[in-house]
């Protein structure tokens, strides 16, 4: 028997940060190995499937941030018992954090592999997961209204646009008096984008919902609201070959008519966390 497994103080890397570890190589009995090495890939891909009766196309594009492999060990034998074999990258500047969408990946792996002549290699692979710092724009206060009246039907405003995911999201909405409604839906939109050789598709996806029954506010006057973003809540970003919009969605539920929604852009970030060292006394096993 024998495998091989990646360990890491962690799992949350920053770009530009250092990811160091081991390679744990473990068997029951001696073993030659052509090599031993360990890969750090970060790229950003797509992914769209076009179907057009029973048969379909997929189209695929992606763009390589990094590809860096590391020999931890050359040509040798591999003895009885356990090997740790360390390993250090680093985590390119300037990339997207890390995201997985419909048609859409930004993704950080490493793999390690043990080449065995004639016979299957074994390999272990995993994701980490990597948080980008970028600068946001300048945070501004929003206001949308569904309508142009005097007293629109729903209006909300956002003092500030810009978010730290994991951060409470706190908006304040009026509803008039005129429609007879069940309540307010309040829904957490990712809009996606993607591009694939010719191939483009974009969508939204509701990512948190929230019901707040009539009963539980009052009408012609402006309620504040709160909302836990949390790490469903997708980073905001733009690249050549993908994107990924935030946006509030508040709807006006009407029994027996179409209901009313109106948009509100939000601008998504990662913030760093002020104080306190990371925890490294365990190692999570890919």
């Amino acid at each position: 028997m024998r495998w091989a497994k990646i360990t890491l103080p962690k799992r949350d890397y920053e770009a530009g940060e250092t990811i160091e570890g081991h390679v744990v190589i473990t068997c029951d009995k001696e073993y030659k190995a052509n090599s031993v090495t360990i890969r750090f890939v970060a790229r950003e891909h797509t992914k769209i499937v076009v179907s057009d009766g029973d048969s379909s196309t997929t189209y695929r594009e992606e763009e390589v941030y990094c590809n860096e492999l590391t020999v931890l060990k050359e040509e040798g034998d591999v003895y009885p018992g356990e090997e740790r074999l360390p390993f250090r990258f680093t985590v390119p500047n300037e990339t997207p954090s890390t995201y997985h969408g419909t048609w859409t990946n930004v993704e950080y792996t490493l793999e390690a592999k043990i080449d065995i002549p004639w016979a299957f290699d074994v390999v272990s692979r995993g994701e980490i997961n990597v948080k980008s710092f970028d600068r946001p724009p300048q945070s501004k206060q929003v206001r949308v209204m569904s309508d142009k009246k005097e007293y629109p039907d729903l209006q909300a405003e956002i003092q500030t646009d810009v978010v730290c995911i994991g951060d409470d999201l706190q908006f304040k909405v009026c509803v008039s008096d005129e429609r007879n409604i069940r309540g307010l839906r309040v829904d957490v939109i990712n809009r996606e984008w993607a591009k694939a050789k010719r191939v483009k598709r974009d969508g939204d996806h509701v990512v948190l919902r929230k019901f707040f029954p009539v009963e539980h506010f009052r009408v012609n006057s402006w309620i504040n609201m709160r909302l836990k973003t949390g790490t469903k809540v997708p980073i905001t970003f733009k690249t050549p070959l993908m994107s990924s919009e935030v946006l509030l969605k508040i709807t006006m539920d009407i029994p027996w008519d179409f209901d009313t929604s109106i948009y509100v852009p939000i601008y998504t970030i990662h913030c760093p966390v002020l104080g306190g060292d990371d925890d490294s006394s365990f190692e999570p096993i890919f």
